[in-house]
This record gives C-alpha cells, structure tokens and sequence, in this order.
C-alpha cells in the first residue's frame, strides 16, 4: 500500500499517475492521516487556479473523498460507488483516520478481507423445495437460481469468501444431485450433508455436533447479505453469546385506508395506508455447538423451535441488527425482482 505526501510536487505526482494501473493516489497529512485523494483529473483543475508543476499538490488534492472506517464498510456500498464511474478508489480508515487499506475499483472482486475466523464454516440450509419460486424450481433447485450471472448460493459463498471465510457445509435434499454437479468443476472448499428426507431449516444441525468446531455461521440459501461477517463474530463474543441471528427492520405499508370502530359500529379513526416497522429475523445465524446438543431429534425441525427452545433453556441468544440495505431475500417472487434491482452491480 502506497500513501503520498500532500506536500510533494505536482510533477512527481503526474509521474506517479502515469505508471500506475489505478491513476488515483492516496494522500496524507504529515502526521500520516487521510488527506483525500488524487487523479490527473484534480491536476488538471489545480492548473486552472494557475498551480505549476513545481507547485506541491495540497491545493488540488480533493480532500470530500469517499472512504470508510475498518468494519463499517459493504461489498454492496462498495460496488454501488464504484458502479457510478467516477471513483478509483476508496480508502478504509482506522479509528484514528490512519489508511489501513485501500480498495481499488479495478481490484475489487480479487480483493478478500484478512480473517482471524476463517476457520469458521459457513453453513448453508440448502435442502428446499423453493415452492415459492415456482415454476423456475420445477426445474432448477432454489439455490441454483441465478442473480447477476451467478446462482444464489455461489453468490452466498463469494460473499462469505471475500470476508475470508474458507469452510463451507451445504445441506442438501431437493434435486441435490443437481447441485453437487453444479459445483464439480469449482475450486470452493464444500463439504455436503445430505438429507435422505426434508428436515426443516434447522432439523440437520444436529448432524454437526461432532465436528471440532465450535463455532458455526449458519444461513438459508436464499438470503444475499453483503454486511462484514466478522463484526457479527466480534458482536457474539462480545456479548457471550450462545446464539445470534441477524436482525434487520423492516418497513410495511398498507395498500388501504384502515379502520378503527368501537364496539358499537362508530367509526373514531380512519389512517390512510398507515406504515409498521417491525423487526425481522433475516435468516442469518451463528450458532455455539453446545447449543446443538439441546436439540431433539425430531424432524422436521425448524429453527423458530430451535430458538424458542434455547430461550426457555435460558441460554443466551442475542440479536445483530444490519440495515435493511445489506440484505436481501429472493426466496420469492416479489423479493427476488426487488433483489435482482437492488444487486444488478457487476461483479
């Protein structure tokens, strides 16, 4: 990673520019903290303000430039701001505005995050029959569904995987045949579990209580969340946790006018399409192995049993909220539409 002086000169600075592949340079003050950014485009501007090349480039560095504190940050916002053109780079600040890193438009989907958790597995509920995304998955499995060019669930794992997780577990029963095929030729580190019958979306947990791990992320193959993985990590350990879910509120408007009436027929209220803000279960967990002992074995088994069931146990199970932006359900119809606008960012 290389930062730049705001003080040296303007001819240092197109000769830097022109041998670079990124053509934006990140600036510094002198006590090394983010300064702003510049492209030959500011320099072109500083010599309209009649700025010489033996100028320094202070005066033309723009200094309202985009950046994001360390574990603040999305693969989502990023694309959305890369996608606009303009930007060549972002840097990623300390607390303290020192440069932990930069990420450059045109590196951005080799770019992965350094992980202490990687060792942590993804797992992926993947064994549905996708009803509700009738009559593509007459055909195709749920989580081959493709959004962007990719299927839903290799969009999940390269999600995970920029945030460097490695250990993948996929859970699989509908058209599972299908999907091992699909993942045949790829490079990712899945192991499979299979389900000789439906379990419900917690039913084959069970079946990881003797791995070594003993932390797992869990997530329903049809939810894309694009939030930094390791906070929720952070967030669990924090808060010594056995369970998490991510949470997210969610907005709902009635298409009506409604009514209020007492008991005589009288109307006293009339609100026009009134909005309710609920919070949501996204579908997203991380989950402690001890808690998977507590499971019984039954199934179908769901994992709303499966919280209720740690909650009376009075096992501690908290909520990570993310914000409506980082996530998406395309398990139906209506969403997946929603989804595809929403993330028609190329990788």
């Amino acid at each position: 990673m290389k930062l730049y002086s705001c003080n040296i000169k303007i001819s240092k600075a197109l000769s830097v520019l022109d041998k670079i592949d990124e053509k934006c340079l990140i600036i510094v003050d002198k006590k090394n903290c983010f300064y702003g950014t510049l492209t030959d485009g500011d320099i072109r501007r500083g010599f309209l303000k009649n700025l010489k090349t033996s100028s320094t480039i202070k005066d033309c560095v723009h200094r309202n430039s985009k950046f994001f504190y360390k574990n603040k940050y999305s693969i989502l916002a990023l694309k959305k701001i890369f996608k606009l053109g303009e930007i060549k780079a972002i840097p990623i600040l300390t607390k303290s505005n020192k440069v932990y890193k930069i990420i450059y438009n045109n590196t951005l989907t080799k770019h992965k995050e350094k992980n202490k958790n990687n060792n942590i597995p993804v797992v992926i509920i993947a064994g549905g029959q996708g009803k509700r995304l009738q009559p593509f998955t007459s055909v195709l499995p749920k989580p081959l569904i493709p959004i962007n060019g990719k299927p839903t669930i290799e969009q999940i794992i390269l999600n995970f995987e920029f945030y460097g997780f490695k250990k993948f577990i996929v859970s699989l029963n509908h058209k599972s045949k299908i999907i091992k095929y699909y993942f045949n030729d790829k490079k990712y580190n899945i192991k499979y579990l299979d389900e000789n019958k439906p379990t419900g979306t917690a039913g084959s947990l069970k079946r990881l209580y003797n791995r070594k791990e003993s932390l797992f992320i869990i997530s329903n193959c049809d939810i894309l969340s694009q939030f930094n993985f390791n906070n929720l990590i952070e967030f669990h350990n924090n808060n010594n946790n056995n369970f998490t879910t991510v949470t997210s509120d969610k907005k709902y408007e009635i298409q009506y006018a409604t009514i209020n009436s007492d008991k005589s027929g009288l109307v006293n209220k009339i609100s026009e399409k009134p909005v309710y803000n609920f919070t949501i279960n996204v579908g997203i967990y991380l989950i402690d192995k001890k808690c998977i002992k507590l499971m019984p074995n039954k199934e179908p088994y769901d994992m709303n049993q499966f919280i209720e069931l740690l909650i009376k146990k009075n096992l501690r199970v908290g909520a990570y909220p993310i914000s409506e932006n980082d996530w998406s359900d395309v398990g139906k119809w209506e969403e997946y539409k929603d989804s595809i606008s929403k993330l028609s960012i190329k990788n």
